[in-house]
């Protein structure tokens, strides 16, 4: 095993088209802006691995990607976005006004409620934390990029942070929000957090 550090650098997908909607597991392409955002982001770093959610906001940028560095691609269902069943592909703005209590407690705690047919947050945040576990164990030593979306990242911060499920809407990641951790081998289960929301938008 290598004694490097490895390095990680987690990605959100550009903007979408289809407008400001519950996206979740509907497959949408990225924008022309969307695409901009995430070559502005990646244009002056590189890694050995990059690994991405197999939705083709994620999967088409990453198969971009990885050609142009020549660099390999996996595709990873455990990186995929929470499944939002009936609010699936609905304006979110049509949702607010028609559930604000339902939407509050949601983004309050993702823990306390799921919407009908939608992943429950112990599921997503399950499955993140064995794709974290996985991608360490493959990958040790190497720098690594993980292309994937905002809810799915959110839910990784909480486990690398230890942080409760009420903590969820406490982190800004935009499109194309770039954050980078690194892990050192003596102590590879508390992954140090080096920048966050870099390439992203800023409020």
């Amino acid at each position: 095993m290598s004694a490097a550090s490895t390095r990680i650098d987690l990605l959100r997908h550009g903007e979408c088209v289809g407008g400001d909607i519950f996206r979740g597991s509907t497959d949408c392409a990225l924008s022309a802006a969307g695409w901009r955002q995430m070559e502005a982001a990646v244009a002056d770093l590189a890694w050995e691995q990059i690994i991405a959610s197999p939705l083709r906001r994620c999967r088409r940028f990453a198969e971009h990607l990885g050609q142009r560095l020549g660099v390999p691609v996996r595709l990873d269902d455990d990186w995929r976005e929470c499944h939002f069943g009936v609010w699936e592909g609905r304006l979110c703005a049509d949702l607010w006004a028609a559930q604000p209590a339902v939407l509050q407690r949601y983004f309050a705690d993702p823990s306390s409620y799921t919407p009908a047919g939608g992943e429950p947050y112990s599921a997503l945040a399950l499955r993140v934390a064995r794709a974290w576990q996985n991608l360490i164990a493959a990958h040790c030593g190497k720098r690594v990029l993980v292309i994937a979306h905002g809810g799915t990242l959110c839910a990784l911060y909480l486990h690398l942070l230890a942080l409760p499920a009420a903590c969820f809407t406490r982190f800004a990641v935009p499109h194309a929000c770039l954050s980078r951790w690194l892990c050192y081998p003596q102590a590879p289960e508390r992954p140090v957090l080096i920048f966050h929301n870099r390439g992203g938008d800023h409020a």
